[in-house]
């Protein structure tokens, strides 16, 4: 019996990192509306890697422009050498795995909570999160840059969580995140207001 819960105990978990899987690719699959900002995308990415630089104005732009830097050149770069090495089914693919690594830090962060939710109700926050990327097209159309600010999202709580239980070692790795994160989405600006949430939260528990 023991030896029965043991291993119930390893495979429990692995069946269900499986299933979530699965579930998150046949929604990869099913659900692929086109967003037309992957275009400008791999025209940024395209002048990145073989120029070596990026463009200066928005060349997709109907309109002429000012001196214009795309703060999402490094998104845009890793974009076209996925196309470029693996083709379209390789954007798929890179999709479904940051969608996937979305669940997976939501539910690193459920864990590693102190108000730690029982795992009965575990299931609602991830339904609830699929439901928010369904409606918000983070996983309904082709891949986006709001993915990768997602799960830096889930690693900035993580590492803020870390520093709540006073493991502030964690937080030498905000800035260098921050680093890549500004050149990789304009979604960064939300973890310095996250930051401020969570100075007022402590502030206002009386905590340093």
């Amino acid at each position: 019996m023991i030896k029965m819960n043991k291993i119930t105990k390893i495979f429990k978990p692995i069946l269900f990192y499986v299933a979530l899987g699965l579930l998150v690719y046949a929604l990869t699959l099913k659900i692929n509306i086109l967003d037309f900002d992957l275009w400008a995308r791999l025209i940024n990415g395209f002048s990145i890697v073989n120029n070596g630089h990026v463009f200066y104005n928005d060349i997709v732009s109907y309109t002429q422009t000012h001196l214009w830097y795309d703060p999402e050149w490094l998104t845009s770069s890793l974009f076209y050498i996925v196309l470029q090495k693996f083709s379209g089914q390789g954007l798929v693919f890179l999709r479904f795995l940051l969608s996937y690594l979305i669940f997976i830090f939501i539910m690193f962060n459920i864990k590693n909570s102190k108000n730690e939710t029982k795992n009965k109700y575990n299931l609602f926050f991830y339904l609830i999160i699929l439901l928010i990327l369904i409606e918000s097209g983070a996983i309904l159309f082709t891949v986006r840059c709001q993915l990768i600010t997602y799960i830096l999202l889930g690693i900035w709580f993580f590492i803020l969580e870390k520093t709540r239980n006073n493991q502030n070692k964690y937080l030498i790795f905000l800035p260098i995140i921050m680093l890549f994160w500004l050149n990789l989405h304009g979604g960064s600006i939300a973890g310095v207001g996250i930051i401020i949430l969570y100075a007022i939260g402590e502030f206002l528990n009386k905590k340093k």
